[in-house]
């Protein structure tokens, strides 16, 4: 059964048709402006200049138990069994408990009317987390107890330290002096067994203390496609780069063909929490659709693009939030997540 609440106007909202960058059978290749798997040659940096690296991420941990390879950057395995196994969550985690939230949007905001928003919709909320239980419950539920993939310096923790809303957030940590990262993924809703939908609204709210330097890339959220063969393999990401005076900008680039690359234009603030949103519709053709909102405010709409790759997999699409890079100033970038929510049918306030 699902609650319907009504509630005000919506936030940033992401719109996206998933792929996804997971390097382990379980989690992403992020590797930066890297090449995919199976492919050989220079990669390209986000700078455009070429490292001769060739991301080939694997992993070896599957949801159901099997397979897979290795990352260029990470060597984290797990082995946990998804076998239908139903997790309970936190009782004071709003929204955890099996049961969804249906939620009207207002259509007198200009976030959730018009051409800003694909669907515009009812939006019933598939899986979230404020933190509030104080762990990782809420992102492991039904998931066997996986959801967070660290290499080299990464690591995520839960903060009292800086938060959005009640006393917890999510901490994420790494030095990008080589390349490190630390992700947390979602592959399953809040209902046991359910992939996440082919169509879904993907919102978080960020906060970085200050402006990072981006000297080669620097990872914020994406998508990852678990193909047939278990191999988890980078789709669409959002990264950070910076404006001319040396503020902060999103970044949204195609990993699976290379058609898309652009620049947002718009400064991403810092001492501060930002609303991110991404519509992601998920097509392994050229139908596809992203569309992320900064602040309420759209910044991309990537429409009529790959955005998975071709995959039977049974949670085919994965995403995650990632505080992954190399070569930062400084070197060590710790930033903060929390309220992020996964829905369908429109925007969620």
């Amino acid at each position: 059964m699902r609650l319907h609440k009504v509630f005000p106007a919506c936030t940033i909202v992401f719109v996206v048709a998933c792929s996804d960058d997971q390097s382990n059978s379980n989690r992403p290749n992020d590797g930066g402006w890297t090449t995919e798997i199976g492919t050989t040659g220079a990669d390209t940096s986000i700078d455009g200049t070429t490292d001769g690296t060739t991301a080939v991420d694997a992993t070896s941990s599957d949801i159901t138990g099997t397979t897979t390879s290795s990352d260029t950057t990470s060597s984290d395995t797990t082995s946990s069994d998804m076998t239908g196994t139903t997790t309970s969550t936190d009782t004071t985690s709003s929204d955890m408990t099996g049961m969804t939230t249906s939620i009207g949007d207002d259509s007198s905001s200009s976030e959730t009317s018009g051409e800003d928003d694909p669907t515009g919709g009812e939006g019933i909320i598939e899986w979230q987390t404020d933190h509030e239980v104080g762990t990782f419950a809420d992102w492991t539920v039904n998931q066997g107890g996986e959801s967070e993939y660290n290499s080299g310096t990464g690591d995520s923790t839960i903060t009292t330290e800086q938060k959005r809303s009640g006393s917890y957030a999510l901490e994420q940590s790494v030095n990008t002096t080589n390349e490190s990262g630390t992700r947390m993924f979602r592959w399953y809703t809040a209902q046991a067994g359910e992939a996440l939908p082919a169509d879904a609204y993907y919102s978080a709210w960020f906060y970085y203390p200050s402006a990072v330097t981006v000297n080669n890339w620097l990872m914020l959220m994406g998508w990852k496609t678990k193909q047939d063969n278990n191999v988890v393999d980078n789709a669409w990401f959002l990264y950070l780069s910076n404006l001319p005076g040396g503020d902060m900008q999103l970044r949204l680039t195609d990993k699976i063909n290379g058609l898309f690359d652009e620049s947002s234009g718009v400064a991403f603030p810092t001492g501060q929490w930002v609303r991110i949103e991404a519509y992601y519709q998920a097509r392994s053709n050229n139908t596809g659709r992203i569309t992320v909102w900064q602040n309420g405010t759209q910044i991309f709409d990537a429409n009529g693009y790959q955005t998975q790759r071709p995959s039977s997999n049974s949670i085919a699409r994965q995403f995650e939030v990632a505080n992954y890079g190399e070569g930062t100033t400084p070197a060590a970038v710790t930033r903060y997540v929390d309220d992020l929510i996964i829905s369908t049918g429109a925007r969620i306030p």
